[in-house]
């Protein structure tokens, strides 16, 4: 009995509802659900840094006078912010953006701050090596920033050609970087999935 006391907590994304608001954080807080998973691009639009404060402020009242807590912050993505990109000029714009992000994500306290270590398929095979390193690079400077809203950096597997596409890049892009994990979108992993599905018809004589 104790162990089904200790179930883990229901949580969701934000991006499911499309915005915060009182009602649909009390529609959340309704189906059950405790925790909340905030995503960045609802504070990216064209609009002066004051009034996205503002707004994340009062997502945060609205969050919390639900009865949630906030467990995780996506960080925005897109192929305008790509952490791996080789350019070096291009490259300092987007980890300057996401440090930005990360200080605004500071207002919700989350737990972990999930990161996209790339954005766009990687078409050039040639160049997949240097896109890798640069994204580790970009990676443990941005762990940095987590660490200092007291939040982790996780780096979520991507799919197609993405790098981070493989449990060996994502093992590459995290190894040996202080507080740093993984986000593991099971979705994304695609990959692996017609190689699993066929062993278990086997196994199972399918």
């Amino acid at each position: 009995l104790a162990l089904f006391a200790q179930r883990d907590k229901v949580g969701t994304s934000v991006s499911l509802v499309g915005q915060i608001t009182p009602e649909t954080m009390a529609e959340i807080k309704a189906a059950g659900i405790d925790y909340i998973e905030v995503t960045m691009n609802n504070f990216v639009r064209k609009q002066p840094e004051n009034e996205v404060y503002i707004k994340a402020y009062q997502a945060l009242k609205d969050i919390k006078e639900a009865g949630l807590k906030v467990w995780s912050v996506h960080l925005p993505y897109s192929s305008t912010w790509d952490v791996s990109i080789i350019d070096p000029k291009k490259r300092e714009e987007a980890v300057s953006f996401f440090e930005e992000m990360i200080r605004l994500a500071g207002i919700f306290s989350p737990e972990v701050l999930v990161l996209h270590p790339g954005a766009d398929n990687i078409k050039n095979a040639n160049t997949r090596a240097d896109r890798l390193k640069c994204a580790r690079n970009s990676i443990g400077r941005l762990a940095l920033a987590a660490a200092d809203i007291d939040a982790e950096l996780c780096v979520e597997i991507l799919p197609r050609t993405c790098p981070g596409r493989t449990a060996d890049e994502i093992d590459y892009l995290t190894r040996d970087i202080p507080n740093v994990k993984i986000c593991f979108d099971t979705n994304h992993l695609l990959i692996f999935v017609k190689f699993v599905w066929f062993e278990s018809c086997i196994c199972s004589h399918c």
